[in-house]
């Protein structure tokens, strides 16, 4: 199909280079705050930093929480735990936290650049290309293309649901990486064979390995209808090596222990369709328009490739009743989709979407003020009421740095707006800098002026503290009753001689005699403890920022 067919409208000045400093300043500063200065944080972020523990302490391959094994494959937890061991020896007095969160800001980072390569490659097809005019003045391949890929890396760091996962040590980290490296294969396939097949090669194998192999599956097959439909005879040649490429990744999948179940069809569409609207925003709105204007050009592959990612991220989500991991990985594809509808709309939409960024997020930074001052002026007294209400016995420290880069932060942020609102010369990518500079800005001010208050509620350590404060020395402790993550940050945090049990059937009189025998059992209500026979309850152990967080501490009273 000829590009004078194309939605796409482009002119020549409508392509001026985004400076490529602010372009990975903007990406560098994103990913790092995201990682850096904090504990790990509840849910999957502390099992997995406690499996990856585990594996170094150890020394078993499968990863592991407290004898049961944890999901996400073999490789992530693999990697963290060989970061560990680096840091051990090159700084054995750095925290093994340090460490873990190096690879996974990579893995970040590659992902970032894998998707502006996969836009840059599959915006230079002539089917991708804006439509020529018999005058001329149409935007340059190059240029147009470069253009397409900032528009789709800015819309990646626009979307809110890449914020709290995307900055966690979890398998659904290194899932993403290889969904894009998916995308960035077939994006070479036509120039690039070795290339575009070691991609998806890579790319099936890691999902396969990272605890995704029905994914890595499902992809390949994309894969191939992709190449069968392709009007590039390159493209087509690969229908064979990718039908190969199946065989390492069942095998992979096979020894690592990778296959599971996890279909659960349980969410309502409400929550579902809530989920979809502030975890995709602004992406699937703008990929909706792609695919009514581009809808000639669906077989495509600039249009082909991340539809059939984002169509299976979003099913793989409703069937495991909209978990949000599970549509994590929709969010390079919502993206690229997302830059194809730039120079395919009306100016007045983009313009919409302009004004709604400046509102939305200038009133985002104000309130990040006023809460900050709450927490250290006390101003506005009702505020400042309620955080003492929520950590009564936490004093918020004052951090001079995070003072000065909040600061900071702001002026660009008012700058950005004035630049973005005034008269300038249009460029595609200038509809997507004030949601991804919106988002950067409040993330930043975020990750520093509340980073000791956002610390202290999400992390365990304050809760596993309290718990080592009743419990000072070696004991036996089971633990099977609690969740997972309180279970980790145990593990975690916990003192050298603790030895904990998950299992009942591998209770605490086994290997442990002399030492006491300490049980947690949860008490959601709140109530008095109920009686236990052979035990005597010692107190209760309140999460200090969820009073309905609660735990009975039980003692043995005889072995």
């Amino acid at each position: 199909m000829s590009s004078n067919n194309s939605p796409a409208l482009a002119l020549q000045r409508d392509v001026l280079p985004l400076p490529r400093w602010a372009l990975w300043l903007l990406c560098a500063l994103y990913v790092v705050s995201g990682f850096w200065g904090r504990d790990p944080w509840r849910a999957a972020d502390i099992d997995a930093y406690a499996a990856m523990l585990d594996m170094v302490r150890s020394g078993h391959w499968q990863p592991q929480l407290l004898g049961a094994p944890i999901e996400g494959g073999w490789l992530p937890y693999a990697l963290g735990a060989a970061f560990i061991h680096v840091g051990e020896w090159l700084a054995p007095a750095l925290s093994p936290w340090i460490w873990v969160r190096l690879p996974f800001i990579a893995v970040m980072g590659a992902m970032m650049a894998l998707l502006w390569y996969s836009a840059y490659h599959l915006a230079r097809e002539d089917a991708a290309q804006p439509q020529r005019f018999a005058l001329g003045g149409e935007a340059g391949r190059i240029d147009y293309a470069r253009a397409m890929a900032d528009s789709a890396l800015l819309a990646l760091v626009a979307t809110l649901g890449l914020l709290q996962l995307g900055h966690e040590v979890t398998p659904q980290l290194l899932q993403l990486l290889a969904v894009t490296l998916w995308m960035y294969g077939l994006a070479r396939a036509p120039t690039q064979r070795g290339l575009a097949l070691g991609a998806l090669g890579g790319s099936g194998l890691i999902l396969a390995a990272s605890g995704a192999p029905v994914s890595a599956v499902a992809l390949m097959l994309g894969a191939l209808a992709i190449a069968a439909r392709s009007s590039h005879a390159a493209v087509r040649r690969l229908l064979l090596p990718v039908a190969l490429l199946l065989v390492p990744v069942l095998a992979v999948a096979g020894l690592t222990g990778a296959w599971a179940w996890r279909v659960r069809w349980s969410s309502s569409g409400t929550d579902l369709l809530k989920l979809l609207i502030w975890f995709t925003w602004p992406t699937l709105p703008m990929a909706l328009v792609t695919l009514w204007r581009w809808r000639a050009f669906v077989l495509h592959r600039h249009v082909s490739v991340p539809l059939v990612l984002s169509a299976w991220a979003l099913a793989q989500c409703l069937a495991m009743a909209g978990d949000q991991h599970a549509l994590l990985l929709a969010l390079p594809g919502l993206a690229l989709l997302a830059a194809w509808s730039l120079p395919a709309v009306p100016r007045g939409l983009t313009a919409l979407v302009d004004w709604f960024s400046v509102c939305f997020f200038s009133v985002a930074a104000l309130a990040i003020w006023v809460i900050y001052s709450a927490m250290h002026l006390g101003w506005p007294a009702p505020i400042a009421a309620n955080i003492d209400r929520l950590s009564s016995d936490y004093d918020v420290p004052f951090q001079a740095w995070a003072l000065v880069l909040g600061g900071a932060v702001t002026l660009v942020w008012g700058a950005l707006v004035v630049w973005r609102t005034g008269r300038h010369r249009p460029a595609l990518w200038k509809s997507m800098v004030l949601p991804a500079g919106g988002v950067g800005a409040c993330w930043l001010m975020l990750m520093s002026l509340w980073l000791p208050v956002l610390d202290y509620g999400r992390s365990p350590r304050p809760w596993a503290e309290l718990v080592r404060a009743q419990i000072t020395g070696p004991a036996c402790l089971e633990v099977g009753l609690l969740s997972s993550d309180a279970q980790a940050a145990l593990q975690v945090y916990g003192r050298p001689g603790w030895q904990l049990r998950r299992n009942p059937l591998h209770t605490c009189d086994s290997g442990v005699s002399g030492q006491p025998v300490w049980r947690l059992v949860p008490n959601p209500s709140r109530g008095a403890a109920p009686a236990l026979p052979g035990w005597a309850a010692t107190g209760q152990i309140t999460r200090p920022t969820s009073r309905a967080d609660t735990m009975i501490l039980y003692r043995r009273l005889s072995f």
